[in-house]
């Protein structure tokens, strides 16, 4: 009986020393691609879960100004950047305890850019139909963490020159008691 399971198990497996090498080498390859297909698998579910940005403001707490420059130095003629920045009710453990109102504005200092702005994915430019660079009365909720992800595209209308920037101010103030309940 033994022999009979044997006779049809070596139907199976390989018989020359070449047919067991690639055997192995088949073998491994597929691990290969299962172990690469796990990795891809993670990376594509931590970079949905976390939009990136290139840098982060916190605001916590009324009365606060933080400034950012965006580097245009050697755009070119309808040359394009953007800049992502994610501004959170938190920061590490401590969240901000009211409700927060912020305002973005942006200084061009005189460069002649055309920008475009977008919150958290979305397609809408929040400058449309604006005379200016300016974004108020945006809240931050208290209670449960939130971000914000901004994404701003900048188009040169003229070559930019060496050492230029658009400056992104964030102010910060408590929200008045009555929309205390967002």
């Amino acid at each position: 009986m033994k022999k009979a399971k044997n006779n049809k198990l070596s139907k199976y497996l390989p018989k020359t020393k070449t047919e067991k090498i690639l055997s192995i080498v088949f073998i491994i390859m597929l691990l290969l691609v299962i172990v690469l297909l796990c990795i891809a698998i993670n990376k594509k579910k931590e970079l949905a879960k976390k939009q990136n940005a290139d840098i982060v403001i916190p605001v916590l707490e009324k009365s606060t100004n933080n400034t950012v420059n965006i580097d245009i130095s050697n755009l070119k003629e309808k040359g394009l950047k953007d800049y992502s920045f994610r501004i959170t009710n938190y920061k590490e453990k401590t969240m901000n305890k009211t409700v927060t109102a912020y305002n973005i504005s942006f200084d061009t200092n005189e460069n002649d850019v055309t920008l475009k702005l977008y919150k958290n994915g979305s397609e809408e430019d929040l400058f449309k139909d604006k005379t200016s660079y300016e974004i108020k009365s945006l809240s931050l909720k208290t209670k449960e963490q939130q971000e914000d992800v901004y994404t701003v595209i900048i188009k040169a209308n003229k070559e930019i020159k060496n050492k230029q920037s658009i400056k992104v101010k964030i102010t910060s103030e408590n929200w008045q008691k009555k929309y205390a309940n967002i």
